[in-house]
């Protein structure tokens, strides 16, 4: 079989590509409604790790290493630099923030000037560990999670932060964004990825964009003209 493989891989079939859900619309509108009750430090900061990944797309590791400086409020983008294969391939990249998720990230940055001020006023993690032993300030991958399982327990829902990754891209393409934009905007270089993992135009938007263009102009349409007709230079391939 082994050989069989080897010899003739065209006739293997073909392990079909697994693109798994974003965050629901209806868990969606739970965390940002829930994110504007907090007001304890910690949970305040849970839901605007969260909110951010939801807004821009960001890789665990992207938002986990981002500086304060990386954001922009005035023109409310955030600029990814410690991006996957960094070292290598990896190219830093500037993301556009939903409006839905600005609210919550302006009331966190308040709140983070206010605690920098007291314990560590020269940190410039955007996230900071107020007890990290290393004095960096940034969070490890695995208090990250925990700060995420603050946000699950509080709207009872359960998520992986890559699923907000997913949900950007989603919602972008169902507002009508190309492949194209969603592709470059979470950092693929090429929409293969994209489609193939994260996010693809639904089977219902498809069909209503098709019925859409067939209403406004049937193709047997008298004003339907022949492009290639009506220059003069075409050629029937008749005498």
């Amino acid at each position: 079989m082994e050989q069989l493989k080897r010899r003739y891989p065209a006739l293997m079939p073909k392990r079909r590509a697994n693109r798994y859900d974003p965050v629901s619309i209806a868990d969606q509108s739970r965390i940002l409604n829930k994110a504007e009750e907090a007001k304890d430090w910690r949970v305040r900061q849970a839901y605007a790790l969260v909110v951010l990944c939801l807004s821009t797309g960001l890789r665990p590791k992207e938002v986990r290493l981002c500086n304060v400086g990386d954001l922009d409020t005035a023109s409310w983008r955030i600029r990814a630099i410690h991006v996957k294969g960094e070292d290598t391939y990896g190219q830093a990249r500037e993301i556009p923030i939903d409006p839905r998720g600005r609210s919550t990230i302006k009331r966190y940055l308040a709140k983070r000037a206010e605690m920098i001020s007291k314990r560590c006023p020269m940190t410039q993690a955007l996230f900071l560990a107020l007890n990290d032993k290393d004095g960096d300030g940034y969070f490890s991958s695995n208090s990250l999670r925990k700060l995420k399982r603050i946000v699950e327990a509080e709207t009872g829902t359960k998520f992986e932060l890559r699923a907000c990754r997913r949900t950007f891209g989603q919602n972008l393409i169902d507002q009508g964004a190309s492949i194209e934009t969603v592709s470059v905007l979470l950092g693929h270089s090429t929409t293969k990825t994209t489609e193939n993992y994260y996010a693809r135009k639904k089977q219902d938007a498809a069909i209503m964009e098709a019925t859409s263009i067939w209403e406004q102009k049937p193709p047997n349409h008298p004003s339907a003209k022949n492009i290639l007709i009506e220059r003069k230079e075409y050629l029937s391939g008749y005498a």
